[in-house]
């Protein structure tokens, strides 16, 4: 007996998916699922290296030495001791916060983990004052390495991190010095009409003087120290 089939049957039955579609909707959820797992991984990363380098920048001040500029001389012109003022008022802790997001941009979660580490040990808070006074205490560091018998182990112990992961991660964080006095700078100019006029003035006589280039906006965008700084 044979069996006839309807050409709507037989449409029906060339239209259903062949074998190897399973494989294709399991690969494509597969595909997905992985998706949605490394997604949240990446943002848990950033946000571990952004704690890290906000305790790393806390315990070694890479901007501590702002702290100790020495003072314009008393004859010198107005626009450098008003900059002097500038400088002394900035924001420490906008500064400090658009460096901590510029280094969790540049270095590794693991270099972080490893600089932040030697930040918090003795040699590390060591170097961190004798770092800030370094530049104004003469050529060879008077008053910070000095030749105390106590501090030689310390010194030793910054020798050796300096030619480490901690002096890589050093020499990261300075990179963003630049940018982030640019940030603090406009934090204050937001929030006190004098220094805005003061720069307002200044970088129109001189722009490219001091801070002036790093104040002014890209081509075609107007960003802000908070565009750069995420909590």
């Amino acid at each position: 007996m044979k069996t006839s089939i309807r050409s709507s049957d037989a449409g029906a039955m060339s239209s259903r998916p062949g074998p190897g579609w399973r494989g294709g909707w399991l690969a494509l959820a597969l595909g997905a699922a992985l998706w949605s797992l490394a997604a949240p991984a990446a943002d848990n990363a950033q946000t571990d290296r952004l704690a890290l380098a906000r305790e790393y920048v806390a315990n070694a001040k890479p901007h501590g030495f702002l702290d100790h500029l020495p003072p314009p001389d008393p004859d010198a012109d107005a626009d450098r001791l008003r900059l002097a003022r500038a400088v002394r008022a900035m924001p420490r802790e906008v500064l400090a916060q658009s460096l901590a997001v510029a280094l969790a941009e540049r270095a590794s979660l693991e270099q972080l983990r490893e600089a932040a580490a030697y930040a918090r040990s003795d040699a590390g808070r060591f170097a961190a004052d004798c770092f800030a006074r370094m530049p104004f205490a003469g050529a060879r560091g008077e008053g910070c390495f000095g030749s105390d018998e106590d501090q030689q182990p310390l010194f030793a112990q910054v020798v050796a991190a300096q030619s480490g992961v901690p002096g890589q991660v050093y020499q990261l964080a300075a990179q963003g010095m630049q940018g982030a006095i640019a940030d603090a700078l406009r934090a204050l100019m937001a929030s006190d009409d004098d220094t805005r006029r003061f720069f307002d003035d200044y970088c129109a006589r001189q722009p490219q003087a001091g801070p002036c280039p790093s104040l002014r906006p890209p081509s075609g965008a107007t960003p802000t120290a908070e565009s750069r700084i995420h909590d």
